[in-house]
């Protein structure tokens, strides 16, 4: 978050006007191990720390999770082979989706029971991929005609849309006002394309895009509505991610290579995700007011010689979850990171304004 403190005391104000980026330390860094299987991945964390995601089983079996301070498999319903967990609220309700011999369903897990989330006739398959604090959910269905985005609530299904000039396709996340982040199919001088949208319960709005590139997904927004995503070139070569606000929308850049992508962002505004190096490994990074950080040099205390932090896939509060590899269990696990904000602002405004005080002190002899 670019944070600008102006003082409120005569002439500390022209001392302590200023602007910079939060400075982060971390108070805790683990790996989440798995369900005694060789891999598992974190998708989603609430403002508490709370987890969920997916692992494998002792039998190699893909299970939703959730994590506290340790992991646990939620159970299947008849009929489901698989699951994936994919957001969590602060009531530690999960979505996410299962797999079945007929098709994909989303589900919802209420204190450890889960719910098949049915109303959309028509549909093949549903993936839930974002809830809010009320339980609402949207995800994507697949039709005969293609894929649309859905919302869920109160037991009813229905699918959103149209776009101005076309259709939903994905919806990613849902915030508690009801704003909605995700993207669909619409037509733009160079054809049909994928356009990232923000939707405010009343309106679609589609995000625009910089100039080289042809297409674009919105993955999540905070509270104020901020919606981060990526953005891709015509030829799908470059990838960038985005941050898109009241101020317009704002590119974010790679560690030097070609691709970086958005996946979540804090109610301060901080975003993460991940961003491709020059030699094409990809890094999980933190982004604050144009500043990209690497995650991996955050935590470099924590890590083993090996490991790597790959992708950063949600932030809430100061938790953030992601994944990559493990040296010391030599397995591709999901992580879990607290931070400590530091906003040096702060400390701006105090030398600023005890400065000012010394002056006036002066002045006054």
């Amino acid at each position: 978050m670019n944070i600008c403190l102006k003082g409120l005391l005569g002439t500390a104000v022209a001392v302590v006007a200023t602007c910079s980026q939060a400075q982060f330390s971390v108070a805790s860094f683990e790996w989440l191990g798995t369900l005694g299987g060789t891999e598992s991945f974190a998708f989603g964390v609430n403002s508490f720390g709370k987890t969920t995601g997916w692992s494998l089983n002792s039998s190699l079996a893909t299970r939703a999770f959730f994590y506290d301070s340790a992991m646990s498999s939620l159970p299947l319903l008849a009929g489901w082979n698989s699951a994936e967990g994919h957001d969590i609220n602060d009531q530690d309700w999960i979505v996410g989706s299962a797999s079945t011999a007929a098709g994909t369903v989303s589900f919802m897990y209420q204190l450890g029971t889960p719910t098949e989330l049915t109303g959309i006739s028509g549909a093949t398959d549903m993936t839930a991929w974002g809830l809010n604090s009320a339980g609402t959910v949207v995800g994507s269905a697949t039709f005969a005609s293609g894929d649309r985005a859905f919302i869920h609530s109160g037991g009813i299904g229905q699918i959103l849309g149209p776009l101005p000039g076309g259709n939903t396709r994905y919806a990613g996340d849902i915030n508690d006002s009801g704003w909605i982040a995700g993207s669909g199919i619409v037509s733009t001088d160079i054809g049909p394309r994928e356009r990232a949208f923000r939707y405010n319960g009343t309106d679609y709005e589609i995000v625009p895009i910089v100039d080289g590139y042809a297409s674009a997904v919105g993955k999540r927004l905070n509270a104020a509505g901020d919606e981060v995503g990526f953005m891709k070139s015509l030829d799908a070569v470059t990838t960038h991610a985005f941050f898109y606000g009241s101020g317009g929308l704002v590119e974010i850049s790679t560690f030097g290579g070609l691709v970086s992508v958005a996946n979540g962002i804090s109610e301060k505004g901080f975003v993460v995700g991940s961003a491709k190096k020059a030699d094409k490994f990809d890094r999980a990074f933190i982004w604050d007011a144009g500043t990209l950080t690497d995650l991996n040099v955050l935590v470099s205390s924590y890590l083993a010689p090996g490991s790597s932090l790959k992708d950063a896939q949600d932030i809430q509060g100061n938790w953030i979850v992601g994944n990559g590899y493990n040296s010391v269990s030599k397995r591709n696990e999901g992580w879990r990171i607290q931070l400590v904000p530091e906003p040096m602002a702060v400390i701006a405004f105090a030398i600023g304004l005890m400065g000012a005080l010394r002056r006036r002190q002066r002045e006054r002899r």
